[in-house]
């Protein structure tokens, strides 16, 4: 019964180490693109006059895309801190 519920539970984890694993993927790839969004707004921002109105505009879109850059990071954190618990429940079982 033991060799039975061991399969089961490294079935589980296995499960969840490879989503936690697929978000981890999905937020490197998304803070990958906003950092070349980042890119391209600093660019269009330095042709312009600094009196110019869409240089607020873009200032503001920045802070919003910095915000959700620190969001992206504290969920990768959380799902970084899930998969190590996720492996060290993995070689317990072991």
């Amino acid at each position: 019964m033991g060799i039975v519920t061991q399969t089961i539970g490294q079935q589980k984890y296995i499960a969840m180490q490879m989503d936690l694993e697929y978000k981890i993927n999905l937020i490197n790839e998304t803070k990958l693109s906003l950092a070349s969004s980042l890119n391209e707004l600093v660019n269009v921002g330095s042709d312009l006059d600094p009196s110019n109105p869409m240089v607020k505009q873009l200032q503001a879109r920045k802070e919003k895309l910095h915000q959700l850059e620190k969001k992206l990071d504290m969920q990768l954190q959380m799902y970084q801190t899930q998969l190590q618990l996720v492996q060290q429940n993995m070689s317990a079982l072991k």
